[in-house]
């Protein structure tokens, strides 16, 4: 975040639906979440891995970071873990 111009962020709610936050250039920018961030199991659709995400979202963001919260944390499991890029993770 102190790359791209921000000391803190705190996100307090939720959104109605999947969204993403970029962080550019000192401005935080809620935007929906693409459908490549997406993929169907089981005819079900799901989140990709967090390596996935990395990957597309580092491809559209040439030399960004990344930090992924999936369904656990969306669900306030006391064990879910935030992880940046392809291998730190805070939980």
């Amino acid at each position: 975040l102190k790359r791209a111009g921000i000391d803190h962020l705190v996100i307090d709610g939720a959104a109605d639906a999947p969204v993403r936050i970029l962080v550019a250039e000192g401005r935080v920018t809620v935007l929906p979440a693409e459908d490549g961030l997406f993929e169907t199991v089981g005819g079900r659709r799901v989140v990709r891995p967090a390596s996935a995400i990395t990957d597309l979202l580092t491809s559209l963001h040439p030399g960004s970071s990344t930090v992924c919260l999936g369904p656990g944390g969306w669900n306030k499991a006391a064990f879910a873990c935030l992880t940046a890029d392809h291998h730190r993770n805070f939980g």
